[in-house]
């Protein structure tokens, strides 16, 4: 299964969900009642489900930190997976 968020809005395929609130991760499959937080930072985004349905990959958003880009100063941002049960949580880019 693959579920792809962007702008908060899940995308269900299957029986898993995987969304944002609240600039955090959240997952949830069918045969559970309520969804497990992944993340606390209150800075992901666009977030999606392996579809194997064991690992998610995220964007955590750095506003403490710029790159120099072509219309100047914009804020940097880091690829991160995590597995549905929260752990493993891992900075790729």
């Amino acid at each position: 299964m693959i579920l792809v968020v962007f702008a908060g809005a899940p995308i269900v395929a299957s029986a898993q969900t995987l969304y944002i609130e609240g600039g955090n991760v959240y997952f949830k499959a069918d045969s559970s009642k309520s969804a497990v937080q992944l993340t606390t930072s209150g800075k992901d985004e666009q977030a999606t489900l392996a579809s194997d349905g064991q690992m998610a990959a995220f964007v955590r958003r750095t506003p403490e930190k710029t790159i120099k880009a072509g219309v100047g100063p914009t804020e940097a941002t880091e690829l991160w997976s995590i597995r549905v049960d929260g752990t493993e949580a891992k900075r790729l880019i």
